[in-house]
């Protein structure tokens, strides 16, 4: 029914359908990790299956997003395990959710609304210092998918995670994602890449008058000649405003 193929280090799926024109459709994942890339091509899959996503006809990044509707931490409680509880999950697991979610609620508030809870508050909550690793370990999962089936992003640390253990491959490639996402939000071109933000940096410190010294340390160049660029650059802008006003 579906494929995964990956193209110069990018994975993609391809759906087939005999009776379909064209009988095979094609679109991108999104993705460079297999793993992620499956998980992707499953729940696409199964969500073909049930008949609610259509690769000839819909978008496979909205297909399934609903209008948003600002809900209370409880309130979003209940609709996630109406829907867990609609895909079988054990009541044992459901109980889970509702403890985790149940503490958080009663230390930032029943009536706090979802999109209210910062950042500070997952991690005090998680990174409670009296926890053990384990339950510390257990908050986390439980919030983070909680959070990501409302299409919330959060970013706080797992209370597995080393720093020297950090992959820098993998985080470059989840900070340019989200770049991407902003990008696609703001309607900005497709040719800005989250290494525009680098170039638009260093521009305006230039810009500012900071010497080439300054740019290279703030943006850790290799060679000066790099930080000179931006100088030189900033000083033919500047020039050729001075030419436009005589």
């Amino acid at each position: 029914m579906a494929g995964l193929l990956k193209r110069r280090g990018q994975y993609y799926a391809q759906f087939y359908d005999n009776s379909r024109s064209p009988k095979r459709k094609r679109f991108s994942l999104k993705a460079t990790r297999k793993r992620e890339a499956r998980r992707r091509l499953v729940k696409l899959e199964e969500a073909y299956l049930d008949g609610e996503f259509d690769p000839w006809v819909d978008d496979p990044w909205s297909y399934d997003q609903e209008e948003h509707v600002p809900t209370t931490t409880q309130e979003a409680l209940s609709q996630f395990l109406d829907r867990k509880r609609q895909q079988g999950r054990l009541e044992n697991t459901l109980r889970t959710y509702r403890e985790v979610v149940g503490l958080l609620a009663q230390k930032i508030g029943k009536s706090t609304l979802l999109d209210r809870i910062s950042t500070s508050h997952l991690r005090d909550f998680v990174w409670e210092p009296s926890l053990a690793r384990a339950t510390q370990r257990k908050r986390y999962g439980h919030l983070r998918t909680l959070l990501r089936w409302r299409m919330k992003e959060y970013v706080f640390r797992s209370p597995s995670f080393e720093g020297g253990k950090r992959n820098p491959k993998w985080f470059r490639e989840n900070v340019s994602s989200a770049f991407r996402k902003a990008r696609e939000k703001a309607g900005l071109r497709d040719e800005l890449s989250f290494h525009s933000l680098r170039h638009g940096f260093c521009t305006m410190l230039a810009e500012a008058g900071k010497s080439a010294v300054v740019i290279k340390e703030a943006a850790r160049h290799a060679d000066i000649s790099t930080s000179m660029r931006y100088v030189h650059m900033a000083n033919e802008q500047l020039k050729s405003e001075v030419e436009d006003a005589f």
